[in-house]
């Protein structure tokens, strides 16, 4: 049975579509936590981080980095990254802007009040 994310990858459910190649996907989460919060995943629906193939994997991560610097950039905050593969058995990569953690200050998040739709096409000019 297909995961969420690959019915998003197919089109089957929409979602605000920051980046695609030949084997990645990356789109803003549908409950984002923080105006920005993307989604990185593999295009194969692999269940466990550790299971993606090691190519892929090494491509997953470069992709991670590329968004994250264009999500900085957009959202004038910090980038947090996290592995998650328990809310959906699709591995995937969260890259969230982060204003402020441990009393440090990283930046007001200039996405906030914008659309989905603003948030992705700025994102996707920084890229």
């Amino acid at each position: 049975m297909s995961t969420i994310f690959t019915k998003i990858i197919r089109g089957d459910v929409h979602a605000h579509k920051i980046y695609e190649d030949e084997e990645v996907f990356a789109f803003l989460d549908i409950d984002q936590s923080k105006a920005g919060h993307i989604l990185v995943v593999p295009k194969l629906e692999v269940d466990k981080f550790y299971d993606v193939p090691d190519e892929l994997y090494v491509k997953l991560f470069l992709v991670a980095k590329k968004l994250a610097i264009a999500l900085e950039k957009a959202s004038s905050c910090r980038v947090q990254m996290g592995l998650t593969g328990v809310d959906v058995p699709h591995t995937h990569i969260h890259l969230t802007p982060i204003e402020k953690i441990h009393g440090n200050i990283y930046g007001v998040n200039a996405l906030d009040g914008l659309s989905d739709t603003e948030i992705a096409a700025k994102i996707r000019s920084y890229l």
